[in-house]
């Protein structure tokens, strides 16, 4: 199944109450048993159906020759035909009703599946750390102890609504042509960063769909005033 990073909007007051008592953050995503598998299944599955449903948008797109064109042009949109520009903003907007059409029921989570080291490999330049706000985005700030391990190893990590305020302001101002101009494919493949292959045109899509979502989410709990919890499950 492998590792992936998921977000969840919390309240200012919540922020506050999960720094004083980091066990009621566990207890807030897994309840009060160890076993956390079965309390994830639910969120788990609504992320592979979202997944799914953004795979069959990019593959019709695909066989209408769009990404090799795009990959011709060195994927500037603005290079392509008129036509192309067209497809091209046909299918953002087909991406951004799929993320809005499921947003209503789990406003207050996202995932970035696995694409969330090679996301912070492009936002920072490092596989692990950085400097914040950047760094922040996928990794998070203040570790949560994690004292009956219900995370196997991985603790969560918080974010204040300012951190979630400085977050999205910093990935306001990079575009996901932006980021990926940053480190070819092959490059962070070479590097090792986690999930990716060597594929240039599956990985670019798969990492531009989960980076604007996650720059969605962080504009929207930014709005908001919320704080962010994060976790890798």
């Amino acid at each position: 199944m492998g590792i992936t990073a998921s977000y969840r909007q919390i309240s200012e007051f919540e922020y506050a109450s999960f720094r004083r008592s980091p066990l009621k953050a566990y207890q807030s995503l897994f309840g009060t048993e160890t076993n956390i598998w079965g309390k994830l299944q639910d969120f788990a599955d609504w992320a592979a159906l979202v997944n799914k449903e953004s795979r069959v948008i990019q593959e019709k797109y695909s066989q209408m020759g769009l990404y090799e064109r795009l990959r011709f042009v060195n994927y500037h949109p603005t290079s392509l035909s008129k036509e192309d520009q067209l497809l091209f903003e046909e299918q953002k907007a087909k991406l951004d009703a799929l993320h809005k059409k499921h947003e209503r029921a789990t406003w207050h989570q996202f995932t970035v599946d696995k694409a969330w080291q090679a996301i912070h490999f492009l936002l920072t330049g490092q596989v692990e750390g950085g400097r914040p706000p950047l760094a922040l985005a996928v990794f998070g700030g203040f570790e949560l102890a994690d004292e009956k391990n219900y995370t196997e190893g991985r603790p969560l990590r918080i974010l204040s609504p300012e951190q979630v305020g400085e977050v999205d302001e910093a990935l306001s101002g990079i575009s996901a042509e932006q980021l990926l101009s940053r480190a070819t494919i092959a490059n962070m493949a070479a590097q090792r960063v986690y999930a990716v292959s060597g594929n240039e045109t599956s990985e670019r899509e798969y990492i531009t769909f989960h980076y604007d979502g996650l720059r969605r989410f962080y504009a929207e709990a930014s709005q908001k005033g919320r704080g962010m919890l994060l976790s890798l499950d």
